[in-house]
């Protein structure tokens, strides 16, 4: 194996087995940009369609996060952006299978990520680890690891978004019906 399937599959094996030995997953935790939709919101100036641009792994991605809410996940949104942003950007994307009516919590702000996830988890009264958390950026996904080591989090990217969930094995059997 190269160092880079190495590291690769070390990940995958650490989170099979916390997987297997936490708690169930009760809420997911999501990043935006270039999380649920292929793009970052403040490098546009006309949020209109914007959503549609982006490649069909974001659509299935969302699709799969819709299932995963259908069956009792809590879907909760942490973002480094402006709330009316991100207002704006769902009122004007409506072919977004996530409606932003399907987030129990939204915390659109410049706090670090791991303080509104405190926030989050103490909001719900749900243990942290019982939290999944998905970042595109290796920084915030370190920041978050360090302050919060018992959330597993998962780096997001285009090439892994159509199976980034079905690699948590608690969701096989919600997502294979």
């Amino acid at each position: 194996y190269s160092r880079k399937s190495a590291s690769v599959l070390k990940f995958f094996i650490q989170d099979v087995i916390l997987s297997i030995s936490s708690p169930k997953i009760k809420a997911i935790c999501l990043d935006f940009d270039n999380t649920l939709w292929e793009g970052v919101i403040g490098n546009e100036n006309n949020f209109l369609n914007l959503f549609e641009k982006s490649r069909s792994s974001f659509l299935l991605f969302q699709n799969k996060l819709k299932e995963l809410k259908n069956h009792g996940i809590l879907l909760c949104l942490v973002t480094k952006n402006n709330s009316n942003d991100i207002d704006l950007f769902f009122d004007k994307n409506k072919s977004m299978p996530l409606k932003l009516s399907d987030f129990i919590i939204v915390k659109s702000n410049w706090a670090a990520k791991s303080k509104n996830i405190i926030e989050i988890y103490k909001e719900l009264n749900i243990n942290p680890d019982t939290f999944l958390y998905f970042d595109d950026s290796d920084f915030e996904l370190e920041e978050v690891r360090v302050k919060l080591p018992e959330i597993r989090s998962h780096k997001v990217s285009v090439g892994n978004l159509t199976n980034l969930i079905s690699l948590v094995p608690e969701f096989q059997e919600i997502i294979s019906r």
